[in-house]
C-alpha cells in the first residue's frame, strides 16, 4: 500500500510556474482604481487583481523611490532607502543586497523592468540589468517626460 502511494505522487507532474507581474504607481490613491473602489475607471487593473493575488500589506513611504528600493530589496524603506536622490547622487538599494529579481532569476524565471526604476543608478552596478533583471526598458530617475527624457529635478536629460 505505501509503494502505491509513492508511484502515485511521482506520477504527479509540477504544474508550470505562476506569472508574476506587480505594479508600483506613484501618486496613486489606494482608492483610484476598481481594485479597491468599484467605481473608478480602471476596468484592466480590476480584472487582472481579481485573477491574481492582491498584495495589500505592502507599506510605502512618502515618496517615491524609498518605496522603490523597498520593494526591490524586500527591506522597509528604513533599512535600505529614506532618499529620494536623483542618479547624479548616491542613494538606492545597497549593491550588498539581494533583490527580488535575483530571487526570481534563481526560481527559474525570467526577470524585466518597466518604467520607472528610481531605486539607484549612481553607480553602474546600481542600474536594473545590474540587479538581476534581464532587461530595463523605461527611465532610472523621477520626475522625467516619458518622450523627451527631460529630467525636471536636475533640469537635464536622464542618462
Amino acid at each position: 500500500m505505501l509503494a502505491m502511494v509513492f508511484a502515485a505522487a511521482a506520477a504527479v507532474t509540477a504544474a508550470p510556474a505562476p506569472h508574476v507581474v506587480f505594479f508600483l504607481a506613484d501618486d496613486f490613491g489606494h482608492y483610484d482604481s476598481t481594485v479597491w473602489n468599484p467605481d473608478a475607471p480602471t476596468p484592466t487593473l480590476g480584472k487582472l487583481a481579481a485573477e491574481g493575488i492582491k498584495l495589500d500589506r505592502h507599506y510605502v513611504y512618502q515618496f517615491c523611490s524609498p518605496t522603490r528600493s523597498s520593494f526591490v530589496s524586500g527591506r522597509l524603506p528604513i533599512h535600505v532607502n529614506t532618499e529620494n536622490n536623483p542618479s547624479s547622487e548616491a542613494g538606492g538599494v545597497d549593491l550588498r543586497m539581494q533583490t527580488v529579481a535575483d530571487k526570481l532569476k534563481a526560481a527559474g524565471y525570467a526577470t524585466h523592468q518597466v518604467g520607472k526604476w528610481h531605486a539607484g543608478a549612481y553607480l553602474a552596478g546600481q542600474v536594473p540589468t545590474a540587479r538581476g533583471f534581464d532587461s530595463s526598458l523605461g527611465y532610472l530617475n523621477g520626475n522625467e517626460d516619458h518622450y523627451t527624457h527631460h529630467f525636471g529635478i536636475l533640469n537635464g536629460t536622464d542618462m
